[in-house]
């Protein structure tokens, strides 16, 4: 959080948010914050316009609206790609699974009897 008690001209009476939750490397105990991801944060930063999915200029009467609840998601709203396939597609993708599963089982048991492994 970055709170500035003098704004730029043009500035005034708006709040910049940043969603930045994407911007760190996952590690296994803690996440990293790399330079690059800094980097990014601070250009949105600086630019002070909307960046779909990681920044929103609001206005002090949106926030008044949301009973100034500072709450990150109600500002910035995370737009989700729907590529999933249909229920159809998936079914048709499961049993062609299921049957390379069965053939790959077959297979595997015909192997082992010709080492004598399997009856």
């Amino acid at each position: 959080m970055v709170f500035r008690s003098q704004k730029e001209e043009g500035k005034q009476k708006q709040v910049l948010f940043i969603d930045a939750s994407e911007q760190m490397r996952v590690g296994r105990a803690q996440n990293y914050l790399e330079p690059a991801h800094v980097n990014q944060i601070f250009a949105w930063y600086s630019d002070f316009k909307d960046v779909q999915n990681h920044a929103k200029v609001v206005t002090l009467e949106e926030i008044a609206e949301n009973g100034y609840n500072l709450n990150i998601p109600l500002y910035i709203e995370k737009m989700v790609e729907n590529n999933l396939p249909t229920v159809e597609e998936a079914l048709t993708d499961l049993k062609e699974a299921w049957r390379e599963c069965l053939a790959a089982e077959e297979k595997f048991k015909n192997k082992l009897k010709t080492f004598g492994i399997y009856e």
